[in-house]
């Protein structure tokens, strides 16, 4: 695994990769922030507007909020349905869990290992002692071709991800190792997922809750949040009306083409 990371930057110079497209620039937590904005605040699905708006951003061609969005899909968080934002099996684990202290364990361990920089860094020093910071971020650049001046960032970004999702808990808080968390009702050493597993679908679930929707119906939930959009245009712009308005009713036929099936 680590030697098919390190040949990736060999390609980066033929095409240019984003930052944020190969490692987050925010957080695990601020990641799930996003997630659990369109979750109640948008009810479960929103679109870059309203997701910049309740996430405090002025604009959706905010880079900070560009790269957010982006850090929220790394970890497997979010997913785009159509031109709307929902949160992932894995991150209606993490915020409404049917097992607290269990399920969001699993899924933040799993959001964290669903970024392939991670996954690969938790792969090269899962059995041993971490290198001190300055060497850490030697080795982002030398092995991982992060630019230097961008290496502290990804360091702390890094860290901070890791210690959220639960690796330093076995030695109190210790950020020396790499240590898979542990389930605090069984006991147990979570397995790692299985490499492609960790991409917004939990792994090592009973078969249908990984085939079962989210908690809402996102077909009749897109049509609510037009509805309300529809509240939001002037009477006057007749044209905007009647354009949701056209959007609802192909959102209606839609489910009763589903129903059908």
């Amino acid at each position: 695994m680590v030697e098919q990371f390190q040949q990736a930057p060999q390609a980066r110079h033929q095409s240019r990769v984003k930052a944020e497209d190969r490692y987050p620039t925010y957080d695990l937590d601020s990641s799930i922030a996003v997630a659990r904005a369109i979750r109640d605040q948008g009810g479960g699905s929103a679109d870059a507007p309203h997701l910049a708006s309740f996430l405090q951003y002025s604009t959706t061609r905010s880079g900070s909020f560009i790269s957010r969005i982006a850090a929220a899909r790394l970890f497997g968080l979010i997913e785009r349905k159509d031109r709307f934002l929902v949160p992932t099996l894995m991150a209606n684990a993490i915020l409404a869990p049917e097992r607290p202290g269990a399920d969001d364990v699993r899924a933040r361990w799993e959001a964290f290992l669903n970024v392939a920089l991670y996954r690969s860094l938790y792969d090269r020093y899962k059995d041993t002692k971490l290198p001190p910071e300055m060497g850490f971020r030697n080795a982002l650049e030398t092995h991982y071709s992060i630019p230097r001046n961008r290496t502290q960032l990804a360091y702390r970004v890094l860290m901070d991800s890791a210690n959220q999702a639960g690796l330093f808990e076995a030695r109190g808080g210790a950020q020396t190792h790499f240590i898979a968390p542990t389930i605090p009702d069984g006991g147990e050493e979570m397995p790692e997922p299985k490499l492609g597993e960790a991409s917004g679908e939990l792994s090592q679930r009973p078969p249908e809750m990984q085939t079962q929707p989210t908690q809402f119906d996102p077909i009749q939930r897109l049509r609510q949040v037009l509805v309300e959009k529809i509240k939001e245009v002037p009477a006057t712009d007749m044209e905007t009306i009647r354009e949701y308005i056209k959007e609802i009713k192909e959102l209606g036929d839609r489910k009763g083409d589903g129903n059908e099936e």
